[in-house]
């Protein structure tokens, strides 16, 4: 078994990035794995990924480098990214940093925040798009970002009761009932603090 001892990169088929922060993940990791046609837009963009997994129904196979390992699932009733993570587990990775999770086909864009939090427990798993960082959030955490940073907090599961400090508008002990509750704050400082209780939620952090 290949032992993986940092954060790795997955490309899925979305948008390809074009902001500093999510090239900057490409150019620095030391293993991408791309899921299915996303190996295309890598192989486009002058990236070789390390393995390409999915059922290779829209990869282009005679462009793709022999030093790629091609990791063929044709389970229908899963999604690349789905067969990704599964393997990332049993590969015993301990971190991912998902890029491309937006664009071209909504209901993927929607469907992969829903797999981020099903397999959050599991691994560790954020995505970084043109526009935020996004996380799947439990218990108490503190976040590094940037001063004025754009903050949207979005419940996840259950009605989540949620306390912020270093937020421009905190949120005391309250419970995230309605979906625009958590939107468009800033953050105060280069950190701050989110308390979740009975439940989970997304953060958008601004990059």
């Amino acid at each position: 078994m290949v032992k993986f001892s940092e954060e790795v990169i997955v490309l899925l088929n979305g948008n390809f990035p074009t902001h500093s922060l999510p090239l900057s993940y490409l150019s620095s990791s030391k293993t991408i794995i791309c899921a299915d046609g996303a190996g295309n837009k890598a192989i486009e963009n002058s990236i070789t990924p390390d393995y390409i997994i999915g059922d290779m129904d829209s990869l282009k196979q005679n462009n793709i480098s022999k030093n790629v390992i091609l990791l063929k699932d044709e389970d229908q009733n899963s999604t690349d990214l789905e067969k990704i993570l599964n393997w990332s587990i049993k590969n015993r990775i301990k971190e991912i940093t998902l890029l491309g999770i937006s664009g071209e086909m909504e209901d993927h864009s929607y469907i992969n925040l829903h797999i981020m939090a099903h397999f959050s427990d599991r691994i560790t798993i954020k995505a970084v798009t043109d526009h935020f960082t996004i996380l799947h959030l439990k218990n108490l955490n503190k976040i590094k970002c940037k001063k004025n940073s754009r903050i949207s907090i979005v419940k996840a599961h259950d009605n989540p009761i949620i306390n912020t400090k270093g937020l421009f508008y905190e949120i005391i002990n309250e419970h995230l009932n309605l979906p625009s509750q958590g939107l468009s704050n800033k953050s105060t400082s280069d950190s701050f603090t989110i308390n979740i209780k009975e439940g989970s939620i997304f953060l958008f952090i601004e990059n």
